[in-house]
């Protein structure tokens, strides 16, 4: 009824502000904004927020059958400051982590031409504003590896699990712990980047080696095994390469090898 318009239009208002104190309370610690859908209920809460405060007619006076709700001065004072604070320190933010990732970018350009120390370097200059990044401490962690620097390396890969989910991650693990002589936590990483993806081959290949190495003949032919049944899914000189050095490896223990699916 219109008896209750008013009290309905303050639960409104009030479950508005208080949706939209919820998201720039998040956006203090993360990018809320960023979402797309989540910019989009920010700025229709903005206007539900303006339009409960005064509907107003041509004449000045609220149209029959509308209350309208007027917010002290101090309040909306406060709100209008927090808001520009706010937008002012998300564009910063924006802008610094822009900044960040074109750095970032370069980093990994010159890792792969294996200029490793000017990438770590790049890396660690926007460690503090990438730190959240899952898939940045990844990278940086792989660097470290591919540049020997094994500790490093398992430091930021570790720190890369709790925000992002990657077999790689477990494969560059591998081969850090590997190089290190710890062969146990070596082979759990190969094994956790296997049952990530069954189908992939390179982890029994790595296994393989691995047991063969430490002189474990019976596991070394069943991860070899594995590899020599699993089919070719996109062809690579690297696939051919791996799969011919399987087949040489158990021919030279005198097992059949099924045929290539």
């Amino acid at each position: 009824s219109n008896q209750n318009a008013p009290e309905k239009t303050k639960t409104y208002l009030a479950g508005s502000l208080g949706d939209l104190a919820a998201i720039l309370t998040s956006s203090l610690f993360s990018f809320p904004l960023h979402i797309v859908p989540t910019m989009v209920v920010f700025f229709s809460l903005l206007a539900s927020v303006s339009a409960l405060q005064k509907v107003p007619t041509a004449s000045g006076a609220s149209p029959s059958g509308v209350h309208t709700i007027k917010l002290p001065k101090v309040l909306i004072l406060l709100l209008s400051l927090g808001l520009i604070t706010f937008s002012g320190f998300l564009l910063v933010k924006v802008h610094n982590e822009f900044k960040s990732y074109e750095v970032w970018t370069d980093a990994f350009r010159r890792s792969l031409s294996g200029q490793y120390n000017e990438s770590i370097a790049r890396y660690r200059s926007v460690y503090s504003s990438l730190d959240e990044n899952g898939q940045f401490h990844f990278m940086l962690g792989g660097t470290y590896v591919s540049d020997g620097k094994y500790k490093e390396g398992i430091a930021e890969l570790e720190k890369s699990e709790s925000n992002y989910n990657d077999p790689e991650i477990y494969i560059a693990l591998g081969t850090a712990y590997e190089k290190l002589g710890n062969y146990n936590s070596a082979m759990i990483n190969y094994q956790i980047a296997s049952h990530m993806m069954p189908q992939w081959m390179y982890p029994h290949y790595l296994m393989a080696k691995m047991y063969y190495k430490r002189g474990d003949t019976e596991h070394a032919l069943q991860e070899a095994q594995i590899v020599g049944r699993m089919p070719i899914k996109v062809e690579s000189p690297a696939i051919f390469e791996m799969k011919n050095e399987i087949r040489a490896f158990i021919d030279s223990m005198r097992v059949p090898l099924p045929p290539d699916r």
